[in-house]
């Protein structure tokens, strides 16, 4: 009896380098973005997420690959969806 293969059906593809700089520059202009329409510091919405500043500061300038977990408290302190934060439209 064969097993069932792990891999899905659909083709997996890696994304290259300049894909994942273009989503981690994303993430930190839609977070730079949503943070200054809430009339928020980078030092206000850092604590509020519990990063440091200087950690909000890079993702904000699309240089820190963030974590899932980190995503979701950054999403929750800016009181939007993490969606939100990675729409292309912003």
């Amino acid at each position: 009896m064969r097993r069932p293969s792990s891999k899905s059906s659909a083709t997996m593809t890696t994304p290259t380098e300049s894909q994942e700089l273009v989503l981690l520059e994303l993430l930190g202009r839609n977070t730079r973005t949503r943070r200054s329409a809430r009339g928020m510091t980078q030092a206000q919405l850092a604590a509020m997420a519990g990063f440091s500043r200087t950690y909000l500061i890079e993702v904000e300038k699309g240089r820190r690959n963030v974590s899932l977990i980190s995503l979701f408290r950054l999403s929750a302190a800016l009181a939007c969806d993490v969606r939100d934060l990675l729409d292309p439209l912003g």
